[in-house]
C-alpha cells in the first residue's frame, strides 16, 4: 500500500504498517468505514492487504484496477470524492456503496464478469453504469447471496435498460428513490425470487415483462402513491406466492389475480379498491387475504369458497352486507370487518365457520346481535375449550336475547346501548353460561 504524503505522524504510519502488510495473495477484500479518526487524504491501493480493526477517512481512493483478484469492495461513508474507473476486475462479487456524492459511477472500460451483489445506500446518484450488468457466464452458486439494493437514494432515478442481461440477482429492491418507471427488461433476470419496491413516490407503472420471472415468490410494493394498477401478466407468475401492495394509489385488482393457484399471502391494504376481482374464488391455496382501509362496497361471492382461507381483513371498507355461504370458509379463523357499515341480517351460516377464532364487526350499524350468535361458535375446535371472540363494539345495539347464552363466546359490548345491568347479562354472570360479556 502507498499512501499520500499527509499521514499526520510516525505513529500512525507504524499502526498502518501493523495493519497492512504485502501478501503472496492478491487482495481479496477492501472494507473501508469513516470514525471520523486518522483522516488520509489520498490512499494509492496496489497489492497491499486491507485489514485488522483499523478504518481511516479517505478522501479519494486510486488504483483498484491494479487488483485483479478483488472480489468485495465495500465502503462507508463519507465515499471519496473521486471513484476511479474499477475495470478488469474479473473476480469483482459484492459492490457496496454507501452515501457516495456524486451523481453518476465512472463508465468502466471493462466489464465485471463475476459481480452479483451491487447495493447502493444514501448519497446522490442518480443512475448505475449500463456496463456493470454486462452479460455473464452463469450464474452463482446456490450459497451465494445474490441481490440489487437501491435503498434511500432519493435521487436515483434510473436503471439501465439492459438489468436481463444479468439474470444473476434473486432479490431486488428499489426503495427510497426519484424511480418513476422499471425497465421492461427487468424480466430477463430470470433468476429473481423476490422484488421489493418501497417509498418510491413517482413510481407509478410496473412493467408487464415480470411475467418472464419464471422463479418469483415474494412481490412487495408499498407508499408508491402514483403506482394505480398493477400489470395483469404479474399474475402469470404460476410460483407467486406472496403479494404486498399496500399504500398506494391501486384501484383494483386485476380479473388474472385468480390464475396464480400458487399464492398464499396477499396484502393489498391501504389503498382505494373499489371491486375485488371474482376470480379470487379460485385461488385454493390463499391462506391469508388483507384488504383493509379500502373503498370496497360488496364481497364477490366467490370469496366463501376459498378452502384454505385462514385470515380475512376486510375492516375499514364500505360493505354493507356480506354474502351468504361463508359458513363454507371451513379453514377461516380471524374475520375482521370492523368499521364498515354493515347493517342488520348478517348471514346466519356465519355460526358453521367451525373453526372461528375470533369475528370483529365493531364500529358498525348493527341494531341488534347478529342471528348466528343463537348458535354454538367454533364447533370445530372440540378440543379447544376457549371462546370464540366476537366483537360488536360501537353499534347501536340496545338490548341481548337469551338465544345468545349458547353462543360459546366472548362478546365485547363496550360502546353500545346495552348496560352490564342487562337481564341476559346478568344471567350469564351467575348462571356459569357458555358465554361472557365484556365492556371494556
Amino acid at each position: 500500500m502507498e499512501t499520500g504524503n499527509v499521514i499526520p505522524d510516525d505513529g500512525l504510519r507504524v499502526a498502518i504498517n501493523q495493519a497492512m502488510g504485502r501478501t503472496e495473495n492478491p487482495l481479496v477484500d477492501v472494507t473501508l468505514r469513516d470514525i471520523n479518526v486518522h483522516p488520509i487524504r489520498d490512499l494509492t491501493v496496489n497489492t497491499w492487504s486491507f485489514v485488522g480493526e483499523e478504518y481511516y477517512l479517505v478522501e479519494s481512493l486510486r488504483g483498484l484496477e491494479h487488483l485483479t483478484s478483488l472480489r468485495t469492495l465495500d465502503v462507508y461513508e463519507p465515499w471519496p470524492v473521486n471513484l476511479p474507473d474499477r475495470s478488469n476486475l474479473p473476480h469483482l462479487e459484492s459492490l457496496h456503496l454507501t452515501s457516495y456524492n456524486g451523481e453518476h459511477l465512472p463508465e468502466p472500460t471493462g466489464s465485471f464478469p463475476a459481480l452479483h451483489s451491487i447495493i447502493i445506500e444514501d448519497g446522490g446518484l442518480v443512475d448505475l453504469p449500463a456496463a456493470m450488468f454486462s452479460p455473464i457466464g452463469k450464474d452463482p452458486g446456490s450459497s451465494v447471496s445474490t441481490q440489487l439494493t437501491i435503498e434511500n437514494a432519493g435521487h436515483f432515478t434510473t436503471l439501465p435498460d439492459n438489468p436481463g442481461q444479468r439474470p444473476v440477482f434473486r432479490a431486488i429492491t428499489i426503495s427510497g428513490t426519484a424511480t418513476t418507471e422499471l425497465p421492461e427488461s427487468l424480466g430477463g433476470v430470470t433468476s429473481v425470487e423476490s422484488i421489493t419496491l418501497k417509498k418510491n413516490p413517482r413510481l407509478s407503472r410496473i412493467p408487464e415483462g415480470l411475467a418472464t420471472l419464471s422463479n418469483l415468490t415474494r412481490v412487495d410494493i408499498s407508499w408508491s402513491p402514483e403506482l394505480s394498477s398493477l400489470p395483469s401478466s404479474l399474475f402469470e407468475v404460476q410460483t407467486l406466492d406472496t403479494l404486498n401492495v399496500v399504500r398506494t394509489g391501486l384501484t383494483g385488482l386485476p380479473s388474472t389475480l385468480g390464475d396464480v393457484s400458487s399464492l398464499r399471502l396477499v396484502d393489498v391494504s391501504h389503498n382505494a379498491i373499489v371491486t375485488l376481482p371474482d376470480s379470487i374464488g379460485r385461488l385454493d391455496k390463499l391462506e391469508s387475504f388483507v384488504a383493509s382501509a379500502n373503498r370496497i362496497p360488496a364481497l364477490p361471492s366467490s370469496i366463501t369458497a376459498l378452502p384454505s382461507l385462514y385470515y380475512l381483513d376486510l375492516s375499514e371498507n364500505q360493505l354493507t352486507t356480506l354474502p351468504s355461504g361463508l359458513g363454507a370458509a371451513v379453514g377461516l379463523r380471524f374475520l375482521l370487518l370492523s368499521h364498515n357499515q354493515l347493517n342488520d341480517g348478517l348471514p346466519e351460516d356465519i355460526s358453521q365457520i367451525r373453526l372461528l377464532e375470533a369475528i370483529n364487526l365493531g364500529n358498525n350499524n348493527l341494531t341488534r346481535t347478529p342471528a348466528f350468535l343463537n348458535h354454538r361458535l367454533g364447533q370445530g375446535r372440540e378440543n379447544d375449550d376457549s371462546l370464540v371472540n366476537v366483537h360488536l363494539n360501537a353499534n347501536p345495539i340496545a338490548t341481548v336475547p337469551e338465544s345468545v347464552l349458547t353462543s360459546h363466546a366472548t362478546i365485547d359490548l363496550e360502546g353500545t346501548n346495552v348496560s352490564p345491568e342487562d337481564p341476559v347479562v346478568q344471567r350469564a354472570n351467575e348462571d356459569g353460561s357458555d358465554v361472557a360479556f365484556t365492556f371494556s
